[in-house]
């Protein structure tokens, strides 16, 4: 079950959204964007809130087992079972012909069980478009994840992940 609600006019965009899944974890967001002509800003906020372990096992395989916690990949799934995970982004589109320039900060923050982690991850990148429907993509990023596995004495278990990528894209 979801719904949400988007108000636009002129170069201001807001939205608030939730969703309910089968495992009976909330999801509720709000986001928005502003167009200054020379720069999109974007910013949203969203609050994840798991179900109860009783509502996991009755949903079968499809949700997360009660133990697990945010692998950050969905591996485990995205939040433990009675968790929670807040997670924000900002970030800003500048176009510059047909280059754009990409720019993005976020963090996601877990329920502070041992073992959650608590993320922070800063891109960049830049879109050229080919045509209408085609354009070229590269982005770096960087994604600090704090307390990775809960073990360290001083809770300083932290790993820093880098990522590039460069690929082309169509819409048909």
């Amino acid at each position: 079950q979801s719904i949400n609600a988007t108000y636009a006019n002129g170069p201001l965009v807001v939205g608030l959204g939730n969703e309910r899944n089968r495992a009976n974890d909330t999801i509720t967001q709000v986001y928005g964007n502003y167009n200054l002509g020379m720069a999109k800003l974007f910013a949203s906020y969203a609050l994840v809130e798991g179900g109860s372990a009783a509502e996991r096992a009755a949903a079968g395989t499809f949700a997360a087992p009660a133990s697990a916690v945010n692998s950050g990949n969905g591996a485990t799934g995205p939040v433990a079972a009675d968790g929670e995970i807040k997670n924000w982004t900002v970030g800003a589109t500048v176009p510059f012909g047909a280059a754009t320039l990409r720019v993005g900060y976020s963090g996601w923050n877990g329920n502070g069980a041992a073992g959650q982690q608590d993320d922070t991850k800063f891109g960049i990148g830049v879109k050229y478009d080919l045509s209408k429907r085609t354009f070229l993509y590269s982005d770096i990023a960087s994604q600090t994840r704090k307390n990775n596995t809960g073990t360290a004495a001083d809770g300083k278990d932290n790993t820093t992940l880098r990522s590039f990528d460069v690929g082309i894209a169509h819409s048909f």
